[in-house]
């Protein structure tokens, strides 16, 4: 979600203010409540469902991208562009965004004067000028190209290595199973079990097992704080001038045991629990979801897409990964490299 605070602050507070009316209205809760549980049961499950039945390899990783892109455009434009549907059809749109997301993380790390001497001579990472809407109109299309970014990318990567964990880790696989057979979902599509927005709350240890994939696997795996006003001394003793940009990683802070414990290298789903239910730890702790201001406006709607996609799948499919394929992150956003390639099987009833 964080491409979406890139984009959208531009020193204008206005923009979040107008995000935030948008997200709290009730009529747009209602359409997102709407859209999550029948994009899963009408779109997601057939593919699925024939993916089991011919016993084909899939990447994972690319059809929960195309899923959760599908549902961000139809919030944000309330269009469904199809990107997942039966054949998986190859999708440019998708590479352009990996492209550009490869931009981002290029400008944040490399010296603005290098950059600005690129760009004068004519090499390196570019953007064609053209033509376009006037300058109202580029405010609207820049904030809605964000925020569908923003919901799309950070759900699908983060489930992504979920499902690689539990292929590591039966026995939390089982104990997330073992939730959802607790939890009566209703019956849907065929013979398929169909979990909606109104069981979600139930699912407190899947709950915590997003919670730990993000701690550990950050969508994004870094952000970048800078002094603006004056020169400023960290915690630490270090000294930093001003407009000099700090890199912040959210993936090595997660592996920290000054943080997390000694255990901070465990996937453990039970650091979330508490008898009361979920134990929610500072956003400055858990900074896949930024903090302060900056606090990442889709925070809910991701965790309502996130279990509602990995409930019926686990409910309903066996994921079955391939032994032999290696699995590391990617650099920019933490994307699983060259995808997840796995067998899906129809659980029997």
């Amino acid at each position: 979600m964080t491409f979406s605070i890139l984009i959208l602050k531009n020193g204008n507070n206005t923009c979040k203010k107008v995000t935030r009316a948008l997200f709290s209205h009730q009529k747009f809760q209602q359409h997102v409540a709407k859209i999550i549980p029948e994009i899963t049961e009408k779109r997601l499950m057939p593919v699925l469902e024939r993916v089991a039945r011919q016993d084909e390899l899939v990447d994972l990783q690319d059809l929960l991208n195309r899923h959760t892109f599908d549902f961000a455009c139809m919030i944000t434009t309330g269009n469904n562009p199809n990107f997942l549907s039966i054949g998986l059809p190859e999708i440019p749109f998708l590479k352009a965004i990996e492209d550009a997301c490869e931009a981002i993380f290029f400008r944040h790390l490399v010296p603005e004067g290098l950059w600005k001497l690129q760009s004068w001579l004519g090499i390196g990472k570019k953007r064609n000028e053209v033509k376009g809407p006037k300058p109202s109109e580029n405010i609207m299309r820049d904030n809605t190209l964000g925020l569908t970014l923003a919901a799309e990318g950070t759900s699908s990567i983060t489930l992504s290595w979920l499902f690689w964990i539990l292929s590591k880790n039966p026995f939390i696989d089982a104990k997330i199973r073992e939730e959802l057979r607790a939890n009566l979902p209703q019956s849907g599509y065929k013979n398929t079990q169909i979990f909606h927005l109104d069981d979600l709350n139930k699912l407190v240890y899947l709950h915590a097992a997003l919670c730990e994939t993000l701690r550990l696997y950050p969508p994004i795996p870094f952000q970048t704080r800078a002094c603006l006003q004056s020169d400023d001394i960290l915690p630490s003793g270090h000294q930093i001038n001003q407009k000099t940009n700090v890199l912040i990683s959210m993936y090595a802070m997660g592996r920290m045991a000054s943080i997390w414990g000694e255990d901070c290298q465990e996937f453990k789903p039970e650091r979330w629990i508490t008898e009361g239910g979920i134990n929610h730890e500072p956003a400055h702790k858990l900074f896949a979801f930024n903090a302060g201001p900056r606090l990442c406006l889709g925070k809910d709607i991701a965790f309502d897409l996130m279990k509602i996609t990995a409930a019926n799948i686990i409910q309903n499919f066996d994921v079955q990964v391939m032994e032999k394929e290696t699995v590391c992150p990617n650099n920019v956003s933490l994307h699983i490299k060259h995808g997840l390639l796995v067998r899906i099987k129809k659980k029997k009833a």
